[in-house]
């Protein structure tokens, strides 16, 4: 009747059209927060959503057909601008969006203590909202210039669907770490194997899994090198995982695992962590960046102290070529997670067979997740020409 049809009316009225544009289709950490965010907000009744990928379908990448499915449901054309448009790509995409009309949220996170000068430079001039996912990055941002207002924390989040603790089946024969990433500097791997080699033997029941990821952060060969090490120091094994691999197996490569390691030197949030706590593991990370903010125990903490690094040094990667920084001089503070410390905290967790606690209230999901992002995007007055939230709760403090 008409009363049905005034409710149709001002749903539509209200609707916002969004656009996420960006990676979706590869294992990176950005594709992944795209895929899992489009899903969840598409679900919605008050939000239009439409995705713009910058890449498209490769078998090698191992997403899940019916991911893939929805995803091409959801690259479809609408006839008109969208109120709000939400970027998420590395290096950021800084063209002006067609109409003025429309407003820019750009998720960006970091990793280290300087940002780049242009960030601020164009996050103030046509940016209206940077979301970014730990209250650690939200301060390096608010350090490096950026109007603490344009400022919202929204952290990333985990599939219950996946990882969970159901079905959790740790190594019986030995007590298993496993590290995922890469071999970049930031990460800590070296860190890790230093420790690794000089306390674990190899008549030792225990094993270190390395997840790597060569064919998005490109091929370090790693193998070798981890060949050579257990052949020269007689460590206790390590086991290589160099290809791309599904959800599911990640998953039960967490829930064979005991203990999840990660000395980094330089992380935005650390979701590998978080997906891997969600399945029973116990978290090893350094103690000094965003992931204090879900890993809640003392114990699973690396002492960490700062160094001074080179920001253009090729190693560090924390700058690109013609890269200016938004602090004085070309020098940057970084994480040094402490070797004996990590080998002594590795070495309790393999005696007293740790493992994780239930993590459930310290983790985020992507219900979660997609619902204060929802929020963010139904508080903008899209007829002011800057964002002003009424909703509290998400800015840097």
């Amino acid at each position: 009747g008409k009363k049905q049809e005034n409710k149709l009316a001002y749903w539509r009225y209200n609707m916002r059209t969004v656009e996420i544009i960006g990676k979706f289709f590869d294992n990176h950490s950005l594709s992944i927060i795209n895929r899992k965010l489009a899903f969840e907000l598409a679900k919605r009744d008050d939000i239009d959503l439409y995705i713009n990928a910058l890449d498209t379908y490769d078998s090698q990448y191992n997403v899940a057909s019916a991911d893939i499915k929805e995803l091409k449901k959801l690259m479809r054309e609408i006839p008109q601008e969208p109120d709000i448009q939400i970027r998420h790509s590395y290096p950021p995409i800084w063209r002006w969006p067609v109409s003025e009309k429309t407003k820019i949220l750009q998720i960006q996170p970091w990793e280290y203590r300087k940002v780049p000068f242009e960030w601020q430079y164009k996050f103030e001039t046509f940016v209206d909202l940077v979301i970014t996912p730990s209250q650690w990055t939200g301060k390096v941002f608010a350090e490096a210039g950026l109007n603490p207002h344009k400022v919202a924390i929204i952290p990333n989040g985990y599939s219950t669907k996946h990882f969970n603790t159901r079905s959790r089946k740790p190594n019986e024969e030995k007590y298993q770490f496993v590290f995922v990433g890469c071999a970049q500097w930031r990460k800590g791997l070296d860190v890790l194997l230093q420790a690794w080699s000089g306390i674990f033997k190899k008549e030792d029941p225990v094993k270190l899994v390395i997840k790597d990821n060569p064919a998005v952060y490109g091929d370090a060969n790693v193998l070798p090198q981890l060949i050579k090490l257990q052949y020269d120091t007689g460590c206790a094994e390590i086991e290589y995982i160099g290809k791309q691999v599904s959800e599911i197996d990640m998953s039960r490569l967490y829930k064979s695992s005991h203990c999840i390691v990660h000395p980094y030197r330089g992380e935005g949030f650390g979701m590998h962590i978080q997906e891997a706590m969600a399945c029973g593991c116990f978290p090893l990370v350094s103690g000094d960046g965003p992931t204090t903010e879900f890993v809640k125990d003392a114990e699973s903490t690396i002492k960490t102290n700062h160094i001074l690094v080179n920001a253009s040094d090729s190693n560090v990667m924390m700058m690109k070529p013609g890269d200016a920084l938004t602090t004085m001089g070309g020098h940057a503070v970084a994480s040094q997670p402490d070797v004996q410390d990590l080998a002594l905290r590795m070495k309790e967790a393999f005696t007293q067979r740790k493992e994780g606690r239930d993590y459930t209230n310290d983790l985020f999901t992507w219900e979660n997740v997609a619902e204060r992002y929802a929020g963010v995007i139904n508080s903008i007055d899209l007829d002011e020409q800057a964002i002003r939230l009424q909703t509290q709760g998400w800015r840097a403090t």
